[in-house]
């Protein structure tokens, strides 16, 4: 699928309509969608899903395949079935000897959610298209790791021209010299400490009271209609799992309202102890982020806003990268209670008060 779509990209085929700020072009997704649309044989499916449960909520779930409604559309047709029956029977194959050779067991991401191994992959994105930089090797006995643009590597030059591979030690190297040199430095942690406890003043405190007080009110009254509909109905198997899921969010506001007013008697001494706290974590991070690699992607996962974006020149083959960090969630919970939405968000641009290292963040 990845091949056809490169081919209709070099031929520039028109493609569906892409993603916000992604560019327009077919993918192997793409491509598995038509092969699998049945209205291009002929036929319209309906009732595939139900889009409410027994209560009436809004719940989109799927029917049993004997429930399908199928309507035969010949308009709609643009391949024989002979065709599609090909077509399908060459992906039955391909499935079969692919779960064959991997003895039925399917490749991906874990199902126990491990995290990449590699540092920047899912944080880091191509400059020319928005597409994710993703982790490759070159082929040989010496196989050699490095980044390149996903919409290159699976859609073609004629989506992205990014064709410059990424080295991925010096570019892993390159961003936590960046972390640990700017966004861990000493002044911007004590400017960012200073700068939150300025924001939480007493108005902010107040409002995220009220807010937090009308949300309690909803959840309490919730909580009421649905004693009030066990006692009517009697179907307490269903009601009762959505009372026990209400009564822990309540039991979550309550906690914040807690911590909310806990804030109200911050003391200037608790600046003191809220920096050897954070300090702490900083030293820890600042010594680790070159030696384990699971940790440091966790502390860049955690630190930056968005994703670093990594801008080639291909004429002179090396990349320039910039990207925001912010120190919202290393402050959170140390500085501030867990408030929500309600705390301030410190952020650090590289370069905004350095304007000399950017133009050093290279890699060739």
């Amino acid at each position: 699928m990845k091949t056809i779509a490169k081919l209709l990209n070099y031929e520039r085929a028109p493609a569906p309509r892409p993603k916000r700020d992604r560019p327009q072009g077919w993918a192997a997704s793409t491509v598995r969608v038509v092969l699998f649309r049945d209205a291009y044989r002929g036929q319209t499916i309906y009732n595939r899903t139900r889009k409410r449960d027994q209560w009436g909520r809004q719940k989109v779930q799927k029917r049993p395949q004997g429930e399908w409604i199928t309507t035969e559309t010949p308009a709609l047709r643009i391949v024989s079935d002979d065709l599609w029956q090909a077509a399908h029977q060459r992906l039955d194959t391909a499935r079969a000897t692919y779960l064959r050779t991997t003895d039925g067991t399917l490749w991906g991401k874990p199902v126990s959610g491990l995290e990449s191994r590699y540092l920047l992959s899912g944080l880091s994105r191509c400059a020319c298209c928005g597409g994710s930089m993703i982790a490759h090797s070159s082929g040989g006995p010496r196989r050699v790791p490095y980044y390149t643009c996903s919409i290159y590597s699976n859609r073609g030059p004629r989506v992205c021209a990014n064709r410059l591979p990424l080295p991925m030690e010096a570019a892993d190297l390159a961003v936590l010299d960046q972390f640990a040199d700017c966004v861990l430095d000493p002044d911007v942690i004590t400017g960012a400490i200073t700068d939150a406890l300025a924001e939480l003043s007493s108005d902010d405190l107040t409002a995220a009271r009220t807010a937090l007080a009308h949300k309690l009110k909803a959840v309490e009254a919730e909580q009421s209609n649905l004693v009030n509909a066990i006692a009517a109905t009697g179907h307490v198997a269903v009601l009762a799992k959505t009372l026990k899921d209400t009564e822990q969010r309540r039991a979550q506001v309550e906690q914040e309202l807690a911590a909310l007013d806990r804030s109200r008697v911050l003391r200037p001494f608790d600046l003191g102890r809220a920096e050897q706290v954070l300090w702490t974590k900083v030293d820890e991070w600042r010594s680790t982020l070159r030696k384990q690699p699971a940790l440091a992607r966790q502390v860049l996962a955690r630190l930056i806003d968005g994703r670093i974006v990594f801008t080639p020149d291909l004429d002179k083959k090396i990349y320039t990268f910039e990207g925001t960090a912010t120190l919202g969630n290393l402050l959170k919970g140390i500085v501030l209670p867990k408030t929500g939405e309600s705390l301030p968000s410190v952020w650090y641009r590289y370069g905004d008060s350095n304007p000399g290292p950017v133009a050093e963040n290279h890699v060739s």
